[in-house]
């Protein structure tokens, strides 16, 4: 969970927020011109934003090309047992996406997404029957997503080219660097998974035109002081 942060952004933060918004990577200098502020001036204000956990900069992944195509929606029953201790315990595993303590026919709402059928039944059946707690479980496995806003996105299994559908050993590096912070430049990028910086700049570029990865959305912490 991130912490709640005490910085109270200014006119300019919220600007340079803004500008970030459809594309977390534009250039400092562009930024600079939209705000009206130095590039020095930008870049440290989004390291500040970073570091007070304000906002969250990182690629959205496609489920399909990260080799998750199942995505599951499951509510939860519990017994005997607090929902939010049941919760932690299911956030722990690496399936799942989002994990909520609700209100109403359900006590948690789990949202999973696991590489094969198989995958499935063993989730469902194995994996989620150990943990203490759990008194039924109700899922239901999506047919297509409309919107999907986290860490990963989920497209139409059609819209992913057959060609580049699954991210290889050098885009997942890539990407696992950019989940620290999108706005690492390719060089930094290059130097970190020992790639040159002209493969980084083509893959990237690459998992983009196919939508394997998006930096569109900016992901403000609505938690913070804001």
């Amino acid at each position: 969970m991130t912490a709640v942060s005490t910085y109270q952004p200014d006119a300019l933060d919220i600007a340079i927020m803004a500008a970030l918004e459809g594309d977390i990577r534009r250039p400092a200098q562009t930024l600079s011109d939209t705000v009206g502020a130095s590039p020095i001036t930008v870049r440290r204000r989004i390291e500040r934003l970073l570091e007070q956990s304000v906002i969250s900069l990182a690629p959205l992944v496609d489920l399909h090309a990260a080799g998750y195509p199942n995505l599951l929606l499951i509510g939860i029953n519990v017994e005997h047992i607090s929902p939010f201790d049941v919760a932690h315990a299911i956030a722990a595993l690496p399936a799942a996406l989002t994990v909520n303590v609700v209100l109403g026919r359900h006590d948690i709402e789990l949202v999973a997404a696991l590489p094969s059928r198989e995958g499935v039944s063993t989730f469902l059946t194995e994996t989620l029957p150990r943990i203490a707690g759990i008194a039924r479980v109700t899922p239901a496995m999506a047919l297509d997503v409309w919107k999907f806003r986290r860490g990963y996105q989920a497209h139409s299994a059609e819209d992913v080219p057959r060609e580049h559908r699954l991210l290889d050993t050098v885009d997942r590096r890539i990407v696992a660097s950019l989940r620290q912070n999108a706005r690492k430049s390719n060089r930094a990028v290059a130097a970190e998974i020992g790639a040159s910086e002209s493969a980084v700049r083509s893959r990237i570029k690459r998992m983009q035109h196919t939508r394997q990865i998006s930096f569109e959305y900016l992901q403000v912490h609505r938690d913070g002081p804001m």
